[in-house]
This record gives C-alpha cells, sequence and structure tokens, in this order.
C-alpha cells in the first residue's frame, strides 16, 4: 500500500505518471531507504517488492491496485491512438452459498480455478484481475463489445467443459462496458460494467450483459 501511496503522490499531487516501477525504486531509495545506494540496486528486492505490490495472493492474477493503475494508463493509450478498449466484469454465481454449505477453502478451490482458466485465455496484452472476494474483471485493449462478449463465451464455454466446474456446477455473470462508446473515463466505464453485471444477476445469472451508455438508457 506504500508503493501506491508513493506511486499516487506522483500522479495526483505532482500530475505526472512515472510508472510503477519508478515508484517502486523511489520508495526503496528515499522513503523507506532499505536500498543503501541507487546506483547498486538489490534487483531481488525490488523484483519481490515489485511482484507483491502488483497481484493477489490468493489467485496470481493482478489485484486492485494494479487495476487501478492500469485502467487509467490503457485509457490514456486509448485515446491518445483512437482505439477500443472494453472491460469485463465478474462476479461468481451464488458464492456465497457455496462457501456457508461447502466451506471456505472449497470457496478458494473455486477462485483459483477461474483465475487459472481466466488468465490461460486472456492475450498477453489483456489485463486479468481480482478486485476483491468473488469479484474479477479483465482489462481487453484494442477490443471492442463484440470483442469483449466473445472472450466472456470462451470462457463460460471453458468453464462448462472444465471437470471442477461441471462437477459442482459453478457460474459467472458478466457485465460489459466499452470505451468509447460507453464512457471515455474510469468512472463511467466501471458504471456501465456495473450496471450491466447486474442486469445479468437478475435476468438469471450465468450470462453476460453489454452495458448502455446512459444516454442510451435515457432516450
Amino acid at each position: 500500500d506504500k508503493i501506491f501511496e508513493n506511486y499516487d503522490f506522483y500522479v495526483n499531487d505532482l500530475n505526472h505518471d512515472v510508472g510503477l516501477g519508478v515508484a517502486i525504486f523511489d520508495y526503496f531509495v528515499n522513503l523507506n531507504k532499505v536500498v543503501s545506494s541507487p546506483i547498486m540496486v538489490e534487483i531481488h528486492v525490488f523484483k519481490e517488492a515489485e511482484k507483491f505490490a502488483m497481484l493477489d495472493s490468493l489467485t496470481g492474477l493482478f489485484n486492485r491496485r494494479y487495476f487501478d493503475v492500469s485502467l487509467r494508463k490503457e485509457l490514456k493509450r486509448a485515446l491518445r491512438y483512437d482505439k477500443t478498449l472494453s472491460l469485463l466484469l465478474i462476479d461468481m454465481d451464488d458464492f456465497k452459498t457455496i462457501n456457508d454449505t461447502k466451506g471456505h477453502l472449497f470457496g478458494d478451490n473455486v477462485l483459483t480455478r477461474l483465475s487459472w482458466i481466466l488468465s490461460s485465455i486472456s492475450r498477453e496484452e489483456d489485463i486479468p484481475c481480482r478486485l476483491g472476494g468473488e469479484e474479477f474483471v479483465v482489462i481487453l485493449p484494442e477490443t471492442n463489445a463484440s470483442g469483449a462478449s466473445t472472450f466472456a463465451e470462451r470462457l463460460r464455454s471453458e468453464m462448462r467443459s472444465d471437470e471442477f466446474f461441471k462437477v459442482n456446477r459453478a457460474t459467472f455473470s458478466g457485465g460489459i462496458s466499452c470505451y468509447p462508446d460507453n464512457g471515455k473515463d474510469v468512472s463511467d466505464l466501471l458504471t456501465v460494467a456495473d450496471k450491466a453485471l447486474y442486469e445479468a444477476k437478475f435476468s438469471g445469472k450465468d450470462c453476460c450483459i453489454v452495458g448502455k451508455s446512459p444516454q442510451s438508457e435515457n432516450s
């Protein structure tokens, strides 16, 4: 958290996006003072800090803080190069019931198995993250709403053919938002994806819905 606070200081107070690596380096050299010299950098310290700052400890996916940093960065890139960008918000169906009836260790197995499949179908440029609990999100650069729907359906297909999920009948609901159709900032994209996710839940679960922009809903 301290590393990300240092990163936020550069982005918000100095209005300069230095990148996560620079924020980690500055933290150890100037703030934490673990590294004795900026010239003789202890590479293993830097690499371990970078890894744990970015990853969720249970699933090995990127964590919420890394998602926040990456989405801002990918949105800037999409704007600069006139590219599309999609978000796929994922929430496991009836996860509280799974935990209550089969135990939290089994619930953890559900999350780690989903994460493994999610990683296996993601492209190198995709950014799969665990937001917390049973909620996940995938940043899909240069992907429109149709492409994000295809990704979600592939995930559903892989889960249906996976023995673990087939036996335990675990499913997910999803919501999709797309830049620039559904908004041009982080807040708009998350709001649209979140509304689409709730629509999927109320539509019977085990499905994925593409969100509508506020203008479309009001027309």
